[in-house]
């Protein structure tokens, strides 16, 4: 359950994220691009370690997870940290938030 200021809200009140939109608006937001192909690397956008700063505070802060810098890291593109954040999604055991 989520506490907002007007109270408690229970699973069945909240929305499941879209994953990817929220993945792909940081990655976009963060590069200051608005198109980014789903296998566009990291590293070849020019990516360091305060893009990937920005990106993981911008992904956790949205789907309230805890993500880290090794996420970029091990993911390098859009497609793969989409994945990633899906199944630290599912293991934390917000499963039922995750989009298809």
């Amino acid at each position: 359950m989520r506490r907002t200021r007007a109270g408690t809200v229970t699973a069945a009140q909240v929305s499941p994220p879209d994953v990817a939109a929220v993945v792909r608006a940081a990655w976009q937001e963060v590069f200051d691009t608005p198109h980014l192909a789903d296998d566009a690397d990291f590293f070849a956008l020019g990516g360091s370690s305060l893009h990937a700063v920005r990106i993981i505070a911008r992904v956790g802060e949205d789907l309230d997870l805890d993500v880290s810098v090794r996420a970029i890291l091990e993911t390098r593109t859009i497609r793969a940290m989409v994945s990633w954040v899906r199944a630290a999604l599912a293991d934390a055991g917000d499963g039922d938030r995750c989009d298809s």
